[in-house]
């Protein structure tokens, strides 16, 4: 594997006896670029792990951008609007009963956790008990008060790369009186004043279904136990309104995609699939009185995709396939008005892919294929009318890849692939007109995705294969013609081409199993050929090729017989820089215990070693991470060995090749999740797990340094996802889920310290937290699977506590919830399965 620094390059190799481990998960890193492990960070060294290369320069410049050939979360109870009860205290006298036949009001968390403060209750159908802030040990932590949300407020030069739920049910009821539930209160004592837990939750879940007009019976002793109920939840939640309810929608069918907010995020839009109909259904909620603003919108036919947004995000684009018909439909629709703009656009054949958004939001791009003619087609819609543009474009075969849309978002370049003949064809279409600029490009072979373009949008690669070879062609965008001819190469594509920052070069790689070799071409863009010889290196291409920040070098490394080779290309002329590096290793290991890893800083413009090769113990875990500067290096390796796996932390000095600082040991396993580096670059978050003690692991490392900073976190349970850093960068949230059960941890991402104790919440996490905007707190949602029950919680990140109140929903979740702009609240969607509906739900935050 490899890390580039313009100047180095930092090669890492795996050396001695061992077994390699098989692991059943495979982790996908997350500073991989371009595929199979590079991490682009404008700095200057190579790295080469067995398998991978990196690479460093010391140089200046603007020129600092890579082009990649890749395509393109304590306060007081829990409040809840379930079934849609009016609040029962909300008007009312202590002696006054609610109006006849209608629904009392079910605050169903609130009045569980008030009820369990009071005694223990066994009501069937009532949400899971929850302690608030229950830490791991088994501990309550006293809430304190609660109180208002505190309002918030050298040059790069290296690159890096490595290889159904239910309602619960009311009691059931007799003449218009409240009956509690037998089963709940038998062997109570006669009712006291305050009432017991029991007759709380009973009565809550009680309804009243006299005749309209009826006069008021008598107050019983559980109306009491009602209204004292009443009387304590708005008690407890008098100061807690963030977490409340402010309104809901709900929509036939599952959802499609998550909730889009409008510009201002004054209303969001919900689009539901119903498939008993076969309609897509599309509503706008006003996020502050959670009314539905216009009309709902049908659309015939399943949605295709998440809805589209404009980038003003004034519009939706929602998409619909009519199987019947074979017909792909569009329609527009005003996020703030909820009004669908024009009319349905009706396009032959099924969608292939997404819509396609121009930069500046005036046109979007429709892609269908009709499988009957072998015809793909082409609609530019105006986002702003509604209407489409033009006519529609044919290209004989099918859709390959999407749409690749310039800088400028005047042209688009869409490839199709014509088995009958095996030949792929690239036209280019005017996003703003909707027809074809120039002529059809065609190559022979299948395409290899989508084009390629250069970072100025002009130039664009078409590469395709076919009998062991590989054809390439650049095509000029603004005049939709081949530049220059076809290029040939023999081999098949290796990983996706590498364009120079200034567009003028196109690097590419091809492999040859009849010669066990990868091959290296430079192409000139700017007129369609070879700008050199091609060079060849012995074995299989590891991750992609690396371009330093001016373009002027490329680091190329492959794998072959125990060794990893790393060579430097001049992208000018396309020969090689220096001579090739050599790194060995071993694949056949049979004690992890001896394995190491070997770390070689090398200059990419002399393509010579700087300092001496630093070995480490174990294996390499995941990708290198470099400092901003590109002046440190951090790596992490592991030994598996009993009871728990050791992992080490290294730093290398880029500019000397030595390590920095001492070794840090965490135990517990790497490989399966995932680390963090700080927005600044300046501190890594590493995490492991350990599957002796359950537990999850947090320390905060200096990219600088190598010195752990802080203390480690431990948090039972596996975490879930990756830690997630605030937008600001000052906080960390680390979560994990065991036994039903869910903790979170607010660290700070530059002291390594906790912020605030453990937090731990009812149910399973349901994916990663959502920050506000300003970084002053976040949003949870956790699911209870043997209830049916949503929880959403708000997290105040600078106390690191639960601020306000849980609020309980009973359905599945679905997808994160949203925030809107102002962080002021968040938009929770949850399924019902039984009912086979969707609901969006307002939450004040």
């Amino acid at each position: 594997m490899g890390v580039h620094l313009a100047s180095q390059v930092v090669g890492i190799s795996v050396t001695g006896k061992g077994r390699h481990r098989v692991r059943k998960h495979r982790r996908i890193d997350p500073y991989a670029w371009l595929g199979a492990g590079a991490l682009t960070l404008g700095v200057g060294a190579a790295l080469a792990s067995g398998s991978a290369v990196a690479h460093a320069d010391t140089s200046t410049g603007a020129a600092g951008h890579i082009s990649s050939g890749a395509a393109s979360s304590t306060g007081s109870v829990a409040t809840s609007s379930v079934a849609g009860g009016a609040d029962v205290s909300a008007g009312r006298t202590a002696n006054t009963l609610p109006p006849p036949s209608r629904r009392i009001g079910i605050d169903h968390t609130a009045t569980k956790h008030a009820a369990s403060r009071v005694a223990s209750s066994g009501f069937k159908g009532a949400p899971p008990s929850f302690a608030p802030n229950r830490d791991p040990a088994g501990g309550v932590r006293s809430s304190p008060p609660s109180s208002p949300k505190a309002s918030q407020t050298s040059p790069r030069k290296a690159a890096l790369f490595t290889s159904n739920p239910k309602t619960p049910t009311p009691q059931s009821v007799s003449n218009g009186a409240l009956t509690p539930n037998p089963a709940n209160l038998a062997g109570d004592p006669a009712v006291p004043q305050a009432p017991t837990a029991s007759m709380i939750l009973s009565a809550l879940y009680t309804r009243r279904e006299a005749p309209v007009g009826a006069p008021s019976p008598a107050v019983s002793s559980v109306q009491k136990g009602q209204l004292a109920a009443a009387a304590l939840s708005n008690a407890l939640n008098a100061t807690a309104s963030l977490g409340s309810v402010t309104g809901s929608l709900t929509l036939p069918g599952s959802a499609v995609g998550s909730p889009v907010l409008s510009p201002t995020g004054n209303h969001s839009l919900l689009a539901t699939y119903d498939s008993a109909s076969s309609t897509t259904y599309v509503a706008v909620i006003n996020t502050s009185t959670g009314v539905e603003t216009g009309t709902t919108v049908k659309i015939p036919g399943s949605a295709v995709g998440s809805p589209v947004l404009n980038p003003t995000r004034s519009h939706t684009l929602l998409t619909t396939y009519d199987s019947a018909i074979s017909t792909t439909n569009v329609a527009v629709i005003n996020t703030s008005t909820g009004v669908q703009t024009g009319i349905t656009v009706k396009v032959p054949g099924s969608t292939v892919g997404s819509l396609v958004v121009s930069p500046t939001g005036s046109h979007t791009l429709l892609t269908t294929y009709d499988s009957a003619s072998s015809t793909s087609y082409v609609a530019v819609i105006n986002t702003a009318t509604g209407i489409k543009t033009g006519t529609t474009v044919k290209l004989p075969g099918s859709v390959v890849g999407s749409p690749v849309v310039g800088p400028t978002g005047n042209h688009a370049l869409l490839t199709t692939y014509d088995s009958a003949s095996s030949t792929s064809y690239v036209a280019v279409i005017n996003t703003t007109t909707g027809t074809q600029t120039g002529t059809t490009v065609k190559l022979p072979g299948s395409a290899v995705g989508s084009p390629l373009r250069s970072p100025d949008g002009r130039r664009a690669l078409l590469t395709t294969s076919v009998g062991g070879y590989t054809y390439v062609a650049v095509v000029n965008t603004p005049t939709g013609t081949q530049t220059g001819t076809t290029v040939t190469l023999s081999g098949i594509p290796g990983a996706a081409a590498v364009f120079s920052p200034d567009g003028s070069r196109a690097l590419l790689t091809t492999y040859s199993s009849a010669r066990g070799a990868t091959s290296v071409a430079v192409i000139d863009t700017q007129i369609g050929k070879l700008a050199g010889p091609t060079v060849t290196l012995a074995g299989n291409l590891e991750g992609s090729p690396l371009l330093n920040p001016a373009g002027s070098r490329a680091l190329v490394s492959t794998s072959f017989d125990g060794s990893t080779r790393v060579a430097v290309i001049d992208t000018q002329t396309g020969r090689q820089a220096g001579t090739t590096i050599l790194l060995t290793y071993n694949h056949d290991e049979e004690r992890d215990e001896k394995s190491t890893t070997s770390v070689a800083v090398i200059n990419s413009i002399t393509g010579t070693q700087i300092g001496t090769t630093v070995k480490l113990p174990g294996k390499r875990v995941g990708s290198p991470v470099l400092s901003p500067d590109g002046s440190r290096l951090l790596l992490t390796t592991d030994i598996s060995g009993q009871p728990t796996l050791t992992n080490y932390v290294t730093v290398i000095n880029t500019r000397t090749g030595a390590q920095t600082g001492t070794t840090v040991y965490l135990f517990g396993n790497m490989r399966d999740v995932s680390s963090v580096l700080s927005r600044d670059g300046s501190r890594a978050l590493l995490t492991t797990y350990d599957l002796v003690s359950g537990a999850t692991r947090l320390a905060v490392v200096g990219t600088q340094t190598g010195a752990q900073i802080g203390t480690t976190i431990t948090l039972r349970g596996k975490v879930v996802g990756s830690p997630l850093l605030s937008p600001n960068g000052s906080h960390t949230l680390l979560i994990t889920s065991d036994g039903g059960a869910t903790r979170l941890a607010v660290v700070g991402t530059q002291t390594g310290t906790q912020t605030g104790t453990t937090i731990t919440l009812p149910g399973n996490a349901a994916g990663l937290p959502v920050f506000s905007p300003d970084s002053s707190h976040a949003v949870l949602t956790t699911y209870d699977a043997a209830s049916g029950f949503t929880f959403m919680s708000v997290i105040d990140a600078q106390t690191g506590t639960r601020t306000g109140v849980v609020v309980t929903l009973p359905r599945s979740p679905v997808g994160s919830p949203v925030f809107s702009p102002s962080g002021g609240h968040a938009v929770i969607t949850t399924y019902d399965a039984a009912a086979g509906t969707t609901t969006e739900t307002v939450i004040l935050t």
